[in-house]
């Protein structure tokens, strides 16, 4: 997932960067440093999850 890709989902979902760090469980500066390259792996399943729990939680 890119950068792009993920900011698109957050404006849709009306969330900031802050929050989503926040549900997958790191600092936002360190949310910062792994969006520099396209989300993979390990780091890439647990945005996708905590994505999820936000839909969830916000009923869209």
């Amino acid at each position: 997932m890119t950068k792009k890709e993920l900011h698109h989902i957050m404006k849709e979902l009306g969330i900031h960067q802050w929050e989503l760090a926040r549900e997958v469980g790191v600092v936002e500066s360190t949310f910062v440093v792994w969006l520099r390259a396209d989300l993979e792996g390990e780091r890439l399943e647990r945005v996708q999850a905590a994505l999820k729990r936000i839909e969830a939680r916000e009923g869209k």
